[in-house]
């Protein structure tokens, strides 16, 4: 009797130990792992909300808007190329997550957003001259002013499944894959006319991009010292859609009051590949039923290929009987394709219940 009571109070002890030990691994897996330990792991935490304020500077590789010609002396002219300088504009993100503790894994979606608009200028001299790319010569002569205005519009939806998987005590990583969704806008006008302002001409290219795919990337954070982390994260996307862009022109002067011309061009199927990835640092608070993080870092992302822009390469090479600020006589055509990025800091609060 005594041996049976002996054994069940052994195994009560063992059976109490160990539901104890599950427990310490539930609020915190790191003490019964070492530093040099790989393993699945998840938060305690079963949602999390973030927020972040971007300050992010767009570029593109078609933000040219004139073209400088300085014909002094006759033979042995220059040129000088003018793009349009863009700043950093305010944008945001929003994100959700859903835990589960057990499965190791989570289930995020985030929505970010940016628009811009940025403009640069140009008058030159009297000798010089300054036009649109396939009108910089002696018929370009009227035009003194140069006037280039970009505007961007991005948005952009993520779908992930994520796996939680600690690399020791200190570091903390998601791997996840998912989908996304990409739109981007560009909005490029250039304006040119004389002194007086009487020759005025107008061009426009709109360039629209949408498009969905999949993507992988990992999140990353290591803990520095006590409550302070190191955080980053990469991911590479694919998204396949449909690039629209056309252009429009407009000439006013005294010989002709208005005149409108339009090149369209047919909806193409595009692949984008994108990447992005970020560095930041971060402040977490802990109590009992929350959790509330501060991070700060710079961000970056980059879009292959995703503008597109059908140009006039030259126009007629004996001007018509009207003068050419009047109209547009197109000789040649040529297709140009850009990347589009955003860069720049960011600050984020995620708040975990």
């Amino acid at each position: 009797m005594k041996k049976h009571l002996t054994l069940g109070i052994i195994l009560t002890l063992v059976s109490a130990s160990a539901y104890g030990w599950q427990r310490i691994d539930r609020e915190n897996t790191t003490k019964l792992h070492t530093a040099s330990d790989v393993y699945l792991a998840s938060p305690w935490l079963e949602f999390e909300v973030q927020a972040a304020l971007l300050i992010l500077q767009p570029t593109s590789d078609s933000l040219h808007y004139s073209a400088e010609a300085q014909p002094l002396p006759i033979n042995s002219p220059n040129w000088k190329i003018n793009e349009i300088s863009t700043g950093f504009h305010c944008g945001f993100e929003i994100g959700f997550r859903k835990n589960f503790y057990d499965a190791h894994t989570n289930l995020s979606a985030n929505w970010e957003h940016f628009h811009s608009s940025d403009s640069s200028s140009k008058k030159v001299p009297s000798a010089n001259m300054v036009g649109p790319f396939f009108e910089i010569g002696p018929d370009a002569a009227a035009y003194k002013k140069a006037h280039g205005t970009v505007s961007f519009h991005f948005d952009q939806v993520n779908l992930d499944y994520g796996l939680y998987v600690n690399l020791g005590s200190r570091v903390e990583t998601n791997v996840y894959a998912g989908v996304g969704i990409a739109h981007i806008e560009q909005h490029l006008s250039s304006k040119f006319s004389n002194v007086a302002g009487t020759d005025v001409r107008t061009i426009k290219v709109p360039s629209t991009f949408l498009g969905a795919g999949p993507q992988l990337g990992f999140d990353f954070s290591y803990q520095v010292v006590s409550d302070f982390y190191f955080n980053g994260g990469a991911a590479a996307s694919l998204f396949v859609g449909s690039q629209r862009n056309h252009t429009k022109f407009h000439s006013s002067s005294p010989l002709l009051a208005s005149n409108h011309q339009k090149t369209s061009v047919h909806k193409k199927t595009q692949v984008v590949p994108a990447f992005e990835g970020k560095l930041g640092l971060s402040y977490l608070y802990t109590s009992c039923d929350y959790t509330v993080k501060v991070e700060a870092g710079y961000q970056a992302q980059v879009y292959i290929n995703a503008i597109r822009s059908v140009d006039i390469g030259s126009e007629v090479v004996t001007p018509p009987v009207i003068p050419d600020i009047v109209g547009v006589f197109a000789r040649t055509f040529e297709q140009n394709l850009s990347n589009f990025a955003l860069a720049g800091p960011y600050l984020s609060v995620d708040f975990g219940f």
